[in-house]
Parts: structure tokens; sequence; C-alpha cells
């Protein structure tokens, strides 16, 4: 019988039932072990997207470098990893996984976890084989690569191309130089190959204006090998144009963000919008120092002014900017302010993630000024969103300046809580702006115990007995250097990770040096006496010189043993 057959010969010989003894199925050993198409993966350069985006991305673009960020069971760290392919499979059955913090995930029923075991050890564990009170590793930190300043600007640049309604007004100086570096007898070849949809007149006199379309722009700087970045930081203004056949009428000019900090203010500026913005990116909030603030930033930044509006059905003020649609369509393409249905259509920023924790750090802020707060009755700082997916990102986000939130549903919407001694890293990191925020946030953190969902190791207190006895260590002595050392060994106190960390680093120092457990011996003081003093004062010296002699022995007798009590009596033990 040949070794190969074709697929007409495989149906008809399994058709006869009788014909057939074994079968052997080969796939490809990356079928199986999915998550679904709504799974947040978060790439090394600090953005935080769903894997069904991400596959069509590259899809669409090809295969391109692309890190993530993975687990490695050998160093029990988070690494960034090349992501080496990516594919969709259909699955009939998906298996939910829901922390206690509320991070969930769906997966196919053989997708593996990392799971910790009572005896202390790191296991792999199927997704449909995971139970109630299992324990499942996640992420404490995240780091991500910070993208410089270059790198934003072309990104940003190469937003605004994609779109055909951008015109953008150049530094006279870089102006020139352009239309020295076309001159006139290239300019049509320039043109041809720029497969524009201006007209040839338009181009030219766009060129010899200084106001092109960006889109033009961006390519004309492809063909003359002009940096983006650069092109980016020779742009005065932009405005939005509508009609694409006609010149039209002009929005109003805004300028760009150009320097670090322009860049973190913008950061904590979309965080106020994020959390009381409009669709037209107008900001409503009825605190005034908040509204002077934002007023600065959109000054500073775009170059353009705002006028306040009060709101009297609501008693409240809006604050509206003179950017027009060149602002708010440059907030929606760059940075995805969402257009319409703002609440619910909320997500991340991506070029913020990229831009680094100051600025991720600076929109945090922002957020939880208007949409965040100090709940003292549940010591816990929360923030409120209707957006499922936002919530997410930020409780990822959060991951950078190692806080590990909760979620919560409530009806249509979700909210983040902060508690515990992640409190204190809230405030070092983020905080807040408004006065009465921040400081009900100083005395929640100075108040601040650890987290009982996320700060607790499933760590038997028989193992944590067994490595002190073999180690040969009394529990007076790790008493007193943990307190209520006696409580964890006993199980009557769960052991959280801050407190497991005390106890390793005294185990360690000690496995690596036993007779610091013996410590240094301090000679007992003499008494002074003088020449031909009295009976009682020489016995006392004589009482205190064998203290000393018998203490001396017994150390260098402890040198080779360990000294341990059992059942009231003393035993020794070889090393």
């Amino acid at each position: 019988m040949p070794r190969f057959k074709s697929s007409a010969d495989i149906l008809k010989i399994v058709s006869n039932k009788d014909q057939v003894r074994n079968i052997g199925i080969i796939a490809h050993v990356d079928h199986g072990k999915c998550v679904s198409g709504d799974s947040l993966v978060t790439l090394s350069d600090g953005q935080i997207e769903e894997i069904a985006q991400v596959y069509s991305k590259l899809k669409r673009t090809g295969p391109a470098p692309l890190q993530v960020d993975s687990f490695n069971p050998n160093t029990m760290m988070i690494e960034d990893r090349n992501v080496s392919r990516v594919w969709k499979l259909h699955s009939d059955k998906l298996v939910k996984v829901t922390l206690r913090n509320g991070y969930s995930v769906e997966t196919t029923p053989e997708h593996p976890f990392y799971s910790l075991g009572l005896d202390g050890k790191v296991m792999q564990k199927r997704a449909d084989r995971i139970g109630k009170g299992d324990f499942i590793l996640v992420p404490n930190t995240l780091k991500s690569q910070q993208a410089g300043l270059k790198e934003i600007r072309s990104d940003i640049l190469g937003q605004l191309a994609s779109h055909n309604y951008y015109i953008a007004y150049l530094d006279k100086k870089f102006s020139k130089l352009l239309r020295e570096t076309v001159g006139k007898n290239r300019i049509k070849d320039i043109y041809s190959r720029l497969r524009t949809s201006s007209s040839f007149s338009a181009f030219k006199g766009a060129l010899e204006n200084g106001r092109l379309r960006i889109d033009d722009l961006v390519g004309l700087a492809k063909l003359l090998s002009i940096d983006g970045s650069h092109v980016y930081s020779q742009i005065e203004r932009i405005g939005y144009r509508a009609s694409k056949v006609q010149p039209g009428r002009l929005s109003c000019l805004v300028k760009l963000p150009q320097t670090k900090r322009q860049f973190e203010d913008l950061s904590y500026l979309l965080g106020l919008l994020w959390g009381d913005g409009s669709t037209r990116a107008s900001f409503n909030n009825g605190y005034r120092p908040l509204l002077k603030s934002v007023s600065r930033l959109f000054y500073t930044i775009f170059g353009v002014d705002t006028v306040l509006v009060k709101d009297k059905r609501n008693d409240t003020f809006r604050l509206d900017h003179h950017g027009g649609l060149s602002l708010i369509k440059f907030l929606e393409d760059a940075f995805q302010y969402p257009p319409k249905h703002k609440s619910h259509e909320l997500i991340f920023p991506r070029l913020v993630l990229k831009l680094g924790n100051k600025s991720v750090a600076s929109f945090l802020r922002g957020e939880f000024d208007t949409d965040g707060g100090v709940e003292r009755t549940s010591a816990i700082v929360s923030l409120t969103t209707a957006s499922k997916k936002f919530a997410r990102q930020v409780a990822i986000a959060l991951l950078r300046f190692s806080i590990i939130p909760t979620i919560r549903e409530r009806g249509r919407y979700f909210t983040l809580a902060i508690s515990g001694e992640d409190t204190r890293k809230f405030e070092e990191n983020i905080g807040f702006t408004i006065p009465r925020k921040r400081g009900a946030l100083r005395i929640l953190a100075r108040k601040a115990v650890v987290n009982r969902k996320t700060g607790i190791v499933p760590l038997d207190w028989r193992t944590l007995r067994r490595v002190r006895n073999e180690l040969g260590i009394t529990s007076t002595y790790m008493e007193s250097k943990i307190p209520f050392y006696r409580s964890y060994e006993s199980g009557r106190q769960k052991i959280t990770r801050s407190v497991l960390q005390d106890i390793l680093n005294i185990l360690r120092v000690l496995r690596r040096d036993p007779f610091r457990l013996i410590g240094p011996t301090r000679a007992p003081r003499l008494e002074q006496t003088t020449p031909g003093g009295d009976s009682s004062h020489r016995s006392q010296r004589n009482r205190n010189t064998r203290r000393i002699l018998r203490r001396l022995r017994s150390n260098r007798a402890r040198k080779s043993h360990f000294h341990r009590k059992r059942d009231g009596r003393a035993q020794h033990h070889d090393d």
C-alpha cells in the first residue's frame, strides 16, 4: 500500500469501518490553547490591545516585529518575548476563569494557567480544571519600553496622514527648503510619483504657499527621504477642511504638542476630558480651579482660547474651546476620543500608553480627578466608568505602579477599587490634584492594611514550620524578627506577600551564615574594686569571671552544633 493517499482515497477507506483499525490525526502544534477575541494583550511598548485587533492588524499589514509580555516559569518573571505567529480558530466551547478581584478571561478548556499550591510549588493547570479557591499567578508589576518623542511624533503624523482633510501650515524656512529641494524641473516628476488626488496646479500652489495637505506632505517627505519626526516639528499649525475637492473654508487653526512637557500636560488634559468631556471636547465641571487649569492647558498645548458658559439647569459650568473641528478631529484620530456615545465607547489612549509611566500617571490623575474619589466608609479609592474595556485597560495600566485593583460590575457601570497598601502606592505615583480628594487619600493611605484579596500567599503553615525546624531555628528567634510569627506558623493568621518576603530574607541569611543565630557575646559588667577590698567584691568578681569563661566555652561548642529544644529537653544535632 502506498504511504501517501489522496483525500478521496482516504474518505473511501474510512467509509468501510471494517478496514479501520487505528486513526492518527496530524495537526499543528499551535492548535488549541486559545483565548477569546476580546481578551486584552499587553504589548512590550505599553499598548493594551484586544487580541482580535492585533490579529487583524497583522493580517492587514503582514508580518511585523511584535513583542508581548510573557511569563517565564524558569525565572518566575515577566519578560519581553517575540511573537512567532498569531492564528484564529473557531471553538464551540470556552471556559471563563474569574478571579476574586474581578479579573476574567475566556479560553479554550485546555489553555494552561499557572497555579500556586499550598506547598509553595508553581504548576500548570488546565482552564477546565481550575476550581474555586485555587490561586492563579497574575503579574504584580508590568514594565514597558517607553517610546521616544521622535517615535510619537512620527506616529501622530502617520495617523493624521491617513485622512485627507488636514492642512499643515509649515514653518517658512522649512517650506522654502522644500521648494528648493523639489525645484522647478522636478516638480512634475514628484507630482506623478506622489499619486495625490489634488490637481497639479493645486499641489504647486500649496507647495509655494507652504500649506500642504498632510497626506501629500508625508508622501513628499518619503520621496525626499525626510524623517517624519522632523516634518512634524516643522508644522506650525493644522486646520481641518471638510471639502475634498474645492478649497472651502478652513476650521480654526491649532498647534501640535511638541515637547515632552506638553505631551505630559496633554495626557492630564485627556484624562480630564475622558472623565467630564462632551462629544465636542468641551469640559463640564463645577470646580472653578479645575476649569482654570483646563483653560490654561488648551492654550499652552494647542494655542486656542476658551470661553466659560454657565449651565443654569445643572448649576454647573461648561468650558468651550475655540479649536473647532481641527482640535476635535485631532483628538479623535490621534488619541481615540469617542465621536459619539462617549461614556460607553471610551478606551485608553494608545499613544499615552506608549509615552511612558509619567504620561500614564498624568492621564490617570485626570481621570480620577473627575470620575474617581475616596470612599471613606469602604476605605477604597474608586473609579466608575460605563466602558467595560476601559475599566479593564485601566486595571492593567495600574500594574505599572504595582497597584492591583478590584473590578466590580454594578448594573451598567464598572467600578475599580484600590484598597489596602495599594492606596499608598496610588498616592505616591498618581494621586489627586483636587485638595479635598488629596487630603482624604492621605488619611486613607496612613491607615492602609494588606489587601486580603490580592495580598495573601497560599502557603501551608506546616510547610513554614518544617522549613524552620530543618534549619534549626527556634520560633522564639523568628518571633523576635517577625511580629506575630507564631500566629502565621500555627495557621491562625494568613501569610501576606510582604511578611513572606521578610521571612524568606531571614531564612536566606541564616542559611548562608548560621552563626548569625548565635549573635555576639556580651561580657557581664564587672564591679570596680579597690586593692584589698572586702571578700564580697572579690567573690562577685570571681563569679563574673567564671560566667565569662563558661559563655566563651559554650560559644566555641556552638560553632559545630545547632541548638534546638524539643519537649523541654535540649538536644544537639551535627551539621
